[in-house]
């Protein structure tokens, strides 16, 4: 299987394109909202539609 690493980004460049911090990103891949690859021991997000439409949510 082939994966397109342009569409990969580590965990903490992840939540410095988002705004987030890397602590939230474990816990949204954690509840599912992202899919992730690891590789060598090093866990990316997949660059999908999922990852590039999450905007932050505020509580109310």
């Amino acid at each position: 299987m082939k994966t397109d690493i342009s569409k990969l980004k580590t965990i903490p460049n992840f939540g410095r394109m988002k705004g987030i911090s890397k602590q939230r990103i474990y816990i949204l891949v954690r509840d599912g909202k992202f899919d992730t690859l690891e590789i060598d021991g090093v866990k990316f997000i997949v660059l999908n539609e999922k990852a590039l439409n999450y905007k932050k949510q505020f509580p109310q």
